[in-house]
């Protein structure tokens, strides 16, 4: 089974949509991407020292987990 990735792009502060094709605040509307297409989408060669990187991939599992221990967390 393929692993999807998300790419989170740190200058909006939103997620890539489907195709590359701009931005979404919505968790639901971001693209899904291969992690061989999430890495090479992800601009390491950007990367300023001391800088937050400018597009980071998020594995749709990790991401999904986290939401979930937040939500949980934010219900106590």
């Amino acid at each position: 089974q393929m692993e999807n990735y998300l790419i989170w792009y740190n200058e909006d502060r939103a997620w890539w949509r489907p195709n590359s094709r701009g931005y979404t605040l919505q968790l639901e509307k971001a693209g899904r991407y291969s992690r061989d297409e999430a890495l090479k989408h992800c601009r390491v060669r950007d990367q300023v020292p001391g800088e937050p990187m400018p597009e980071l991939p998020i594995r749709e599992d990790d991401l999904l987990r986290v939401v979930t221990a937040f939500c949980e967390t934010k219900a106590q």
